[in-house]
């Protein structure tokens, strides 16, 4: 197994970490900036892309690297003073469609690299990604849509929303967002230590 596609794994790992992470510390700015986590999935998406065989596994790489590109680009957009009416808020969805689709990708990935296992971690990834993520962003960019035609803020402790939100709803739908992340990070653990454990790649 070439070693640049365990390197890969461990990038994308860290980088979804790095970007899910908020810290702020006195500044209007993370820590642990989001582009920085970015920058580090796309690498890695890069590298698998060139070690990629397949054409349609590497186009669904392509496609999903392209989109964390925009997403990163977007990032960078959205740090700067003099982001109009929230322009780039917009790109935080990018980048979650940029994991679907990367985890769609990853199911022919491991299946194509003779690791059956590891199908079922990148099934479980991408279906709580796709019947989570995509209705919830349906959802938030209606409420924004409308909070910009009413001229509303949107505030999640109900008084300007629609629909009243309690903070234990806040809560639980705050718990309902990371479930998949963390199937998506553990399918990427996983898929780098089952990769690892491959003899190496002869000429």
């Amino acid at each position: 197994m070439n070693r640049s596609q365990i390197v890969a794994m461990r990038l994308i790992f860290w980088g979804v970490l790095i970007w899910v992470i908020d810290i702020q510390l006195l500044t209007p700015f993370d820590i642990l900036s989001d582009p920085i986590g970015l920058a580090l999935v796309a690498c890695g998406q890069f590298t698998l892309i060139r070690r990629t065989d397949d054409a349609k596994t590497r186009r669904g790489f392509m496609l999903a690297w392209g989109l964390t590109v925009l997403a990163m680009l977007g990032s960078i957009g959205a740090m700067v003073p003099w982001n109009p009416a929230g322009l780039f808020r917009q790109f935080e969805a990018v980048a979650l469609i940029a994991m679907i689709i990367f985890s769609f990708a990853m199911r022919r990935f491991v299946e194509r690299e003779d690791l059956p296992p590891m199908i079922n971690y990148w099934r479980s990834a991408s279906c709580w990604m796709t019947f989570t993520y995509v209705p919830m962003m349906i959802l938030v960019e209606a409420a924004y849509v409308w909070s910009l035609a009413t001229g509303a803020s949107m505030r999640f402790d109900g008084t300007d929303l629609p629909i009243q939100i309690s903070l234990g709803i806040a809560a639980c739908l705050f718990v309902l967002m990371l479930i998949p992340l963390v199937q998506f990070l553990s399918a990427v653990h996983h898929t780098r230590e089952a990769l690892d454990r491959m003899p190496p790649a002869t000429a």
